[in-house]
């Protein structure tokens, strides 16, 4: 499935992604930590492969930037709400 996303990262789209699949009616099987996205940036075309489990551990970094902190708590919510619960 592709996905048209604005974003100002590699992970940063990725997450928006996982939302919009998970909003999404066509999408059977939620993402797991297993899955792994193909993020394509449109100028220069470059494509690159995140793993659900490598933008976990990003967005639990931290930074010493208020903004990034910032940031990547806001993407840490929404990839929380797209993920499956641990049992």
């Amino acid at each position: 499935m592709a996905l048209n996303i604005k974003a100002d990262s590699v992970h940063e789209a990725a997450v928006m992604a996982l939302q919009a699949f998970r909003k999404s009616s066509f999408v059977d099987l939620a993402p797991g930590l297993a899955s792994r996205l193909q993020v394509s940036v449109r100028e220069p075309l470059v494509t690159h492969e995140v793993s659900v489990v490598k933008l976990r551990r990003w967005v639990e970094q931290g930074s010493v930037n208020p903004n990034e902190v910032s940031r990547r708590q806001r993407l840490k919510a929404i990839l929380e709400s797209c993920l499956p619960k641990a049992v």
